[in-house]
């Protein structure tokens, strides 16, 4: 398994236009209802992927930055070690098994903070520049 930054980039694109694309026609409450009171709804579950995105990406910034600075470059594709590929893995549908989003992570819905309409960033991701 190869890290292809080109590739991964226009994955990102791809997903936020389909997400926007398909919460667009709903309704708020659509959005924000949930099937079963132990899940999460749909504005909910985008709220995490938008959390959890700008929570890791300052981390990946700071990475990026410290190989620019210590010129520690290279020319890829670059492979991916036991821990990214357990987490890719993980992240793969569909779900190898459930467990409780760390609360850094948590949903604001799931926090009772959420508006419907709040987890559909324009931009959807912010982005890390690779």
């Amino acid at each position: 398994m190869a890290f292809d930054s080109a590739i991964l980039q226009q994955e990102i694109i791809d997903s936020c236009r389909r997400a926007q694309e398909l919460a667009s026609g709903l309704t708020a409450e659509q959005l924000t209802l949930r099937s079963d009171p132990a899940k999460w709804s749909i504005a909910e579950c985008i709220a995490h992927l938008n959390v959890t995105a700008a929570t890791v990406q300052p981390f990946m910034r700071q990475g990026i930055e410290r190989g620019k600075k210590e010129k520690l470059l290279g020319k890829g594709p670059f492979k991916f070690g036991i821990k990214g590929r357990l987490l890719i893995w993980i992240a793969t549908p569909p779900p190898k098994f459930r467990m409780r989003a760390p609360k850094r992570v948590a949903p604001p819905a799931a926090k009772g903070l959420i508006s419907p309409r709040s987890t559909l960033v324009p931009g959807c991701l912010p982005s890390v520049a690779i």
